[in-house]
C-alpha cells in the first residue's frame, strides 16, 4: 500500500492510500484535527516512514502565530490502525481523524505558555520515535528541543537556544 500525505482539506493534514501502485487513490481523508479552535486553524504535520510497516508522525495544534498554546503531539500508523508511542491503539484509518487528546503530547504549551513549532519527526534503531522541534517562550527566544520515546516516556532535552522565532 502506498500512503500519500499532504497538507489537503481545509489546509489540514490529509492523506489517501493506494493499492494499485498508485494508479488509483482512496478518497481523501483529514489525518489530524483539532476541534474547538478559531475556524481557520490548521495543524501542521511531519511524517517519516520505516520503509517496511509504521509511519511515524508528529502534529501540533495550529500555527504557533495563530495559536498561543501551540504543543507538540505524537501518533503511529501500522497495519490499518493509529498507535500512540506506547502500543495503544487510538483509532483505525476509517476512524480519521486523530485527535490531539487521544495522541501522545510530546510538548504541552499550557504547562510553560511558550508556543512550539515542529521541524522533524525520524526513529531510531528500535523503531522508537524521535522528534526536533522549537519552543518559542516570546518571540525573541526560539529554543531547539530533541524528543524521544524511550520505550517507556517521552525525555525532552533543549539543544540551544536560536534567537528570535522565524515570523
Amino acid at each position: 500500500t502506498l500512503h500519500l500525505f499532504w497538507r489537503g482539506r481545509s489546509y489540514k493534514p490529509t492523506t489517501a492510500t493506494s493499492t494499485d501502485g498508485g494508479r488509483t487513490w482512496s478518497e481523501a481523508r483529514v489525518v489530524f484535527s483539532v476541534e474547538g479552535l478559531p475556524k481557520g486553524n490548521r495543524p501542521y504535520g511531519k511524517y517519516a516512514s520505516n520503509g517496511k510497516d509504521r509511519i511515524h508522525m508528529i502534529f501540533t495544534d495550529g500555527h504557533p502565530r495563530n495559536e498561543p498554546l501551540n504543543s507538540v503531539y505524537y501518533v503511529c500508523y501500522r497495519a490499518g490502525a493509529y498507535y500512540r508511542a506506547d502500543g495503544t491503539r487510538i483509532c483505525g484509518a476509517d476512524e480519521l481523524p486523530v485527535r490531539p487528546e487521544q495522541a501522545d503530547k510530546v510538548y504541552d504549551a499550557s504547562a510553560t505558555k511558550a508556543r512550539a513549532w515542529v521541524w522533524e519527526v525520524a526513529f531510531d534503531d528500535q523503531d522508537r520515535p524521535v522528534l526536533v522541534y522549537t519552543r518559542h517562550p516570546t518571540e525573541q527566544d526560539h529554543r531547539y528541543h530533541y524528543a524521544r520515546w524511550d520505550g517507556t516516556r517521552w525525555v525532552d532535552t533543549e539543544l540551544c537556544a536560536a534567537g528570535r522565532w522565524f515570523p
